[in-house]
């Protein structure tokens, strides 16, 4: 991708020589996104411990995390 269409709340132009791509920037204009609908997947966190982890934590973010509760590594929180 040569360009990315953006504004400079998104892409502030400072920010400008972390891309790979022009960034064309839009005037009066901004990114709206409802992270709610646009990311599911993290509505839901699983904290993961023990097991084949030894002494590190893992946090794990899915839609159906009903699996690691059958495992044997210790779930320590889940939250929805």
């Amino acid at each position: 991708m040569d360009y990315i269409i953006t504004d400079k709340n998104t892409s502030p132009a400072e920010l400008a020589d972390q891309y790979s791509e022009k960034l064309a920037f839009m005037p009066y204009t901004f990114f709206v996104g409802d992270h709610r609908y646009m990311f599911p997947h993290l509505k839901n966190k699983a904290i993961l411990s023990g097991g084949s982890l030894g002494d590190n934590k893992a946090i794990v973010n899915g839609l159906d995390l009903s699996m690691l509760t059958c495992s044997s590594t210790s779930v320590s929180a889940v939250t929805k």
